[in-house]
């Protein structure tokens, strides 16, 4: 997991910390629903997805500068970029799916209530 995180880059800092914020504010919503936290749990979902983007861009920019700035480059060393820029998507997807999927057990239960 270390491995994982360290090779995402720079950008998975963003992308985990407000992921974990996204997470925590949909448990809450799931013990007590509120409406105006619906509309906060989806910008922090939107703004994971973004920084997850952004990560996972900044990885490519830095493959291909290394690709380009390497005489000796192969695609090998461009296939091994791209996947380390793509922890930061994956780092996104495992924080805002179960985020989303509490937000949307939150919003029934005060659509019951």
């Amino acid at each position: 997991m270390k491995d994982f995180f360290l090779e995402g880059g720079v950008g998975m800092f963003p992308t985990v910390l407000s992921g974990f914020v996204a997470l925590a504010f949909a448990v809450r919503d799931v013990m007590g629903p509120g409406p105006r936290r619906s509309l906060l749990i989806a910008s922090l979902l939107a703004l994971t997805a973004s920084c997850a983007v952004l990560g996972f861009s900044m990885g490519l920019i830095a493959t291909a500068h290394a690709v380009t700035s390497t005489p000796d480059s192969t695609w090998k060393l461009f296939v091994q970029g791209l996947g380390e820029s793509t922890n930061n998507l994956v780092l996104g997807s495992l924080l805002v799916v179960p985020s989303a999927l509490l937000a949307a057990v939150g919003a029934a239960q005060a659509a019951r209530a």
